[in-house]
């Protein structure tokens, strides 16, 4: 469980379907609103990205 005093692991995230296309998130470092465990949107600087489908996350392998 993540919490303010915890780091948030990395992670490579695999969108399987964003507006349509593939596209893979190495070293994820942004702020999320998680909705029943999916990631349904991700801020990046002042931008919003909704992310579409299914979204699986996968701690980093060093």
């Amino acid at each position: 469980m993540w919490g303010p005093n915890l780091p948030v692991p990395h992670v490579i995230a695999k969108i399987t379907s964003l507006n349509g296309l593939n596209t893979t998130i190495r070293s994820l470092k942004t702020n999320v609103a998680i909705k029943n465990t999916n990631i349904c949107e991700v801020n990046v600087g002042q931008q919003k990205f909704p992310l579409l489908g299914d979204l699986q996350l996968f701690r980093e392998i060093e």
